[in-house]
């Protein structure tokens, strides 16, 4: 399997290619990753693991540069958000967050989909400041 990303903000999408599927890591598949750095790729001395479904692309408004984040779910009622860093010779994992789920059944579907999520149909839920929906709500008329 092959994806690319720019994930060092140069404009060139870094190459992630992942090994035969019988030499897995614990959080998924080995992936070589080939970093640009102007008209070449320089190859991490490295491997990562990453399970491929379990990936999330998000770009900041701020920076308009992407971040590589993972979801998986090492063990039962539990969740583990990385993310993946690349530098100028190298890539790697930094755990973020373990998440405990308090239920296992279908919470654990519904939370990685939550963290998964894009911005896409997000729909904002209250306008303007706090300020304006607290005048807002002192101008309606009491109830009696």
């Amino acid at each position: 399997m092959m994806f690319r990303v720019d994930l060092n903000g140069d404009g060139i999408k870094e190459i992630f290619l992942s090994q035969e599927k019988d030499t897995n890591g614990r959080l998924g598949n080995f992936w070589v990753v080939y970093i640009s750095q102007g008209d070449k790729f320089l190859r991490c001395d490295e491997y990562i693991t990453l399970d491929h479904e379990s990936l999330v692309l998000k770009k900041f408004a701020a920076t308009g540069r992407y971040r590589l984040f993972s979801v998986t779910s090492p063990q039962k009622g539990l969740l583990l958000l990385m993310e993946f860093l690349v530098s100028k010779t190298a890539i790697t994992s930094k755990k973020i967050a373990k998440i405990e789920l308090l239920s296992e059944a279908d919470d654990l579907d519904a939370t990685i989909n939550l963290l998964k999520d894009t911005d896409k149909g997000v729909v904002r839920i209250t306008k303007g400041k706090a300020q304006d929906l607290k005048k807002s709500m002192s101008a309606q008329p009491k109830r009696k």
